[in-house]
C-alpha cells in the first residue's frame, strides 16, 4: 500500500453506541495489520 496514513473519527454516538464502534475499531486493526494501511484515530464525545 502506498505510503499514506489516514485520519479517522471515532464517534461513539447515541444511536450506534460504544460497543459497535470497539468491534469496528477492532475490524480496523485486523485489516490494518494484514495489508499495511496506516491510519490514526481521534477520539470525539459527543
Amino acid at each position: 500500500m502506498a505510503d499514506r496514513s489516514y485520519k479517522i473519527a471515532v464517534l461513539p454516538g447515541d444511536g450506534t453506541g460504544p460497543e459497535v464502534v470497539r468491534e469496528g475499531l477492532k475490524a480496523l486493526e485486523a485489516a490494518a495489520a494484514k495489508t499495511g494501511f496506516r491510519y490514526d484515530l481521534e477520539h470525539y464525545d459527543l
